[in-house]
């Protein structure tokens, strides 16, 4: 109940946020923000390392990076160990800045060790 009362809340803030920045976005930029949504089933024995990487990345990502507008990491209530991530960056160029962060590298390193 705990998670789907999380997740609710996630959509509904979203949701708002979404609303929110795009109208914000389109009288101050000349680019859209940009955002992506991550399907991510993880074996189960890799389960905790994935949480404490993620969430390092989220937590970097909103503290440090002035481009980064929204982080959300939720769980599938019907598919265990299967999570999806939303991100959303003030344009392209804040995403790709993202990337060239030192708690994205640990994000990548994570990937390429086959947690999938």
């Amino acid at each position: 109940m705990k998670i789907l009362i999380s997740t609710f809340l996630s959509i509904l803030v979203g949701l708002f946020f979404h609303t929110y920045s795009a109208t914000a976005f389109s009288a101050m930029s000349s680019s859209p923000p940009f955002g992506l949504n991550v399907k991510v089933p993880i074996k189960p024995e890799r389960r905790d390392e994935f949480l404490r990487v993620i969430q390092n990345d989220q937590k970097q990502t909103m503290e440090t990076e002035p481009d980064a507008l929204q982080f959300v990491i939720g769980e599938s209530v019907d598919e265990p160990n299967t999570f999806y991530l939303h991100e959303q960056y003030t344009s392209k160029d804040g995403f790709a800045a993202h990337e060239a962060t030192a708690h994205f590298a640990d994000w990548v390193k994570f990937v390429e060790s086959e947690p999938f």
